[in-house]
């Protein structure tokens, strides 16, 4: 629980208390509570998350606006915020526990992305020393007729990145949407790659980063390029 300066620490069982400079910006009501900011929250965080779990949790508050539905009751819509106000509020919060992990997760940050999974496959990538991918653009056939907005993507090589989640395998309809997309990106000469959360786990992290480096070789990519 926060309060401002100017109010004693809240002492509460099961509560750990703390006190910050509050503006007025900082605090928000949802479903009548009052609660800090989503850009306040995330530079509270950066103390105690992880480099990785702090970057996908800022992503998640710089979701698109048309992002699938957030689990359970969140009455805010996509995004959450902006990343500007996320860079102005670690830009103010100088003297904050974790601030200089939050400096390192802003440049790690990107806008757009739908999913967690996503997020984690993007830093798998950036910690193999893989050049970056573009997120959730959509791709375009030559009459401007829309095809296909993958996860991720390297437009100039033509690869495209999906993560594919349970629910895409327990619905049927959602799989032949996807195979359908598939086929339409690979007639356009595109490589689809397709992963799950088995390629997320520490164990096929290196096969994983292969994956994608074996792609971008086979279509002309060298260590050093950008893609």
């Amino acid at each position: 629980m926060t309060r401002p300066l100017r109010y004693s620490q809240p002492r509460r069982n099961g509560v750990v208390g703390h006190n910050a400079a509050l503006q007025q910006a900082d605090v928000i009501r949802s479903k009548g509570l009052l609660v800090t900011s989503p850009a306040f929250t995330w530079t509270d965080l950066a103390s105690v998350l992880s480099l990785d779990d702090l970057v996908i949790a800022g992503d998640s508050l710089l979701r698109r606006q048309d992002a699938p539905q957030r689990g359970g009751c969140f009455p805010m819509p996509d995004p959450l915020c902006q990343l500007s106000e996320v860079r102005e509020m670690v830009a103010r919060r100088t003297g904050i526990r974790g601030r200089s992990a939050a400096v390192a997760a802003l440049d790690l940050l990107r806008a757009g992305v739908d999913s967690a999974p996503e997020s984690r496959l993007r830093l798998l990538i950036h910690h193999a020393g893989l050049p970056g991918p573009e997120i959730n653009q959509w791709i375009t056939g030559s009459d401007g007729r829309a095809i296909s907005c993958p996860d991720l993507q390297y437009r100039r090589l033509r690869i495209a990145l999906e993560y594919e989640g349970e629910h895409h395998l327990l619905d049927p309809a959602q799989w032949h949407r996807d195979i359908e997309r598939d086929e339409r990106l690979r007639q356009l000469g595109w490589v689809v790659l397709r992963f799950t959360k088995q390629h997320l786990r520490p164990e096929n992290r290196a096969g994983t980063a292969e994956k994608v480096r074996f792609a971008l070789s086979a279509r002309g990519w060298q260590p050093g390029w950008p893609a």
